[in-house]
């Protein structure tokens, strides 16, 4: 008998270049094993013993106490699911098997080391299992090489050390009870992505050349999320849940895209030296911020939702040069001033902080609570348009040479709605206002230490703000008459209609203080924005406004409506029925900006500011 199973054995492997089948089962023991169906080998290691290439090992239910195997060929290992088929030892795959493809799938094991000679040349699969740990210190992963995880469980974590990688890694589905971590010398031509894990602990990926994209998706991180590289390829980082922090840091980075994850309690940070090409947007932080720190960078932060506990800043960006925030919204409680001067107050919390040579500026920002909604210190601060701020201390404290402050709402702050300092080492300064609404804040309006332009009638469209209601001055001027003898504020609405009571109770300027500079804000204009709850003849609400405009007119019938730009263009005609008093708009396809909306009544023409947001 025991030569014919030697013989069936010798032929079986003569065939070894077909893909046939060998079967293993445990409970087998009834002395003949020939690796079919019928009468399978009752260990493992017989069956690898007597594999050709493109075989299948297909493992019964049961517990083998079986230590190392070796598999030398390529070969598919099929258990019966990892919870049946049971292996009390560990995989370990030869450096002599080929580029052909190898899979072990379905059963349970104590871990799979990728290869005896350090170097991973063939596709491995690994599929469905239960391991204890999947912990590798291998040298190379080949340019033929590929590392495939899917659907597994590891009780403890997943550890890949490899210093060269020139192949592919891919980790799908998989879950750990602790970290999973990948460190890598060289990514040269290696693709790793790492989609739709559970992570118990953190989530690790270091480099120091990596010449590649790295994606990590749909991931759900208990922990941190930390990236790091020297030089790096660009990463998409997108749709991930992530329980505590992220840290993403680099010498030279080429970029990444961090879109759409969700942190529940942490902050988002990075550390570049050149940053090129990188965005931040739609992300929800619950209980964190944004914080970067780079040189150079073309970062843009965009649409994320964040809320912090007050113990930190909302967005914070330091860097020599670039940097855009857009469209934010950031809520944070209402944080009392430290007392400290405006430019030592470095530790103060706000909804965003930048601290820049030359930033490229901030649009559609809406900002919620801190000692200051936004504090931004730049030489050249480009635009700050079409933000809103209110419920913090201070709404805006600016600090630059050069800003154009355009269409922003600053309302509801408890001290001044905003700050306009300007550092003595400076020479210039080119400070712009236009467009804007500053009101019921509690202290001034508008707080000026610097030379500032706020309307010129040579100069159509310029002015045009709003700035009333505020508990102390509209505007404060503490410019020295000796650094500006002239600060233009033409073409503005105050708290008071005529020029007589603005001068008196609205702008305090060198009439008040010799010392200071002069203001021309004549002349005044008086176009109101009016809020439903105001009980006028003419109610226009919401404004500012997305999109639906609504006019109620009780005592005369609308005629004619106009909506106009800054410069006189008219941008849509309505002509309402006749004996109309109430009408509706959609401006939902104009540009966000600042509108006239022009009323014809009854003979009379009412003009009223208006903002697309």
């Amino acid at each position: 008998m025991k030569n014919i199973i030697i013989a069936f054995a010798f032929l079986f492997a003569l065939h070894g270049l077909h893909a046939q089948t060998i079967y293993v089962d445990i409970t087998n023991n009834t002395g003949i094993e020939d690796g079919t169906q019928e009468h399978p080998f009752n260990t493992i290691n017989e069956a690898l013993n007597i594999a050709q290439n493109l075989n299948t090992i297909s493992i019964a239910a049961g517990t083998y106490p079986e230590d190392s195997l070796l598999i030398t060929r390529n070969v598919h290992i099929k258990g019966i699911s990892n919870s049946e088929t049971i292996i009390e030892g560990l995989y370990i795959l030869s450096g002599a098997v080929d580029i052909m493809p190898v899979t072990i799938q379905d059963l349970a094991c104590k871990n799979i080391v990728l290869s005896d000679s350090s170097i991973l040349k063939t596709s491995l699969s690994i599929l469905g299992c239960k391991l204890n740990t999947f912990s590798n210190d291998i040298s190379i992963i080949d340019s033929t090489g590929c590392l495939y995880l899917s659907a597994n469980t590891v009780d403890d974590s997943i550890h890949l050390y490899v210093p060269l990688c020139k192949g592919i890694i891919e980790i799908i589905d998989c879950e750990t009870a602790d970290h999973l971590a990948l460190y890598f010398s060289s990514l040269r031509e290696g693709k790793v992505s790492l989609n739709g894990n559970l992570v118990g602990g953190d989530m690790k990926i270091s480099t120091i050349s990596k010449k590649d994209t790295l994606v990590v998706a749909n991931n759900d991180i208990n922990g941190n999320l930390e990236i790091s590289s020297v030089a790096s390829a660009p990463d998409i980082i997108n749709d991930n849940q992530i329980g505590l922090n992220t840290k993403l840091s680099a010498v030279s980075s080429s970029g990444f895209q961090f879109k759409n994850n969700q942190i529940v309690q942490g902050s988002l940070s990075g550390s570049f030296t050149a940053l090129d090409s990188a965005e931040v947007t739609g992300n929800t932080l619950n209980n964190g911020g944004i914080y970067f720190h780079c040189v150079s960078t073309n970062l843009v932060i965009r649409q994320n939702t964040i809320q912090t506990d007050g113990s930190r800043c909302g967005i914070k960006l330091q860097t020599v040069a670039g940097g855009t925030i857009e469209n934010n919204f950031i809520t944070l409680p209402y944080i009392v001033p430290s007392g400290l001067p405006f430019a030592e107050d470095t530790n103060a919390i706000c909804g965003i902080r930048i601290h820049s040579v030359a930033f490229r500026g901030m649009r559609g920002n809406k900002i919620n609570g801190g000692t200051y909604g936004t504090y931004l210190y730049a030489t050249a601060s480009n635009n700050f348009a079409q933000n809103e701020i209110n419920n913090a201390h201070y709404g805006l404290y600016l600090s630059s040479a050069s800003a154009r402050i355009d269409s922003n709402l600053v309302e509801l702050c408890t001290g001044d709605g905003m700050v306009l300092d300007f550092p003595e080492e400076w020479d210039t300064s080119a400070v712009s206002l236009n467009h804007n609404i500053i009101r019921d804040n509690g202290g001034h309006g508008i707080w000026v230490k610097d030379a500032i332009t706020m309307g010129r009638l040579n100069e159509p469209g310029t002015g045009y703000n709003t700035v009333k209601n505020n508990g102390g001055y509209d505007l404060y001027i503490e410019t020295p008459a000796e650094l500006i003898d002239t600060i233009w504020a033409q073409n503005n609405e105050w708290s008071h209609d005529t020029e007589s009571d603005v001068g008196l109770f609205d702008v305090y300027d060198n009439s008040d203080d010799p010392s200071k500079a002069l203001v021309i804000y004549s002349p005044v204009l008086h176009f109101g924005i009016n809020d439903i709850e105001e009980n006028e003849e003419l109610m226009l609400w919401p404004n500012p406004t997305l999109g639906k405009l609504n006019i109620k007119n009780e005592e005369l019938k609308i005629d004619k409506v106009e909506l106009v730009d800054l410069f006189g263009k008219i941008l849509m005609v309505n002509i309402p029925e006749p004996a109309t008093s109430n009408l509706q708009l959609d401006i939902s396809r104009i540009s966000p900006g600042i509108y006239f909306l022009k009323i014809i009544t009854d003979g009379q023409m009412i003009v009223k500011k208006v903002i697309k947001s």
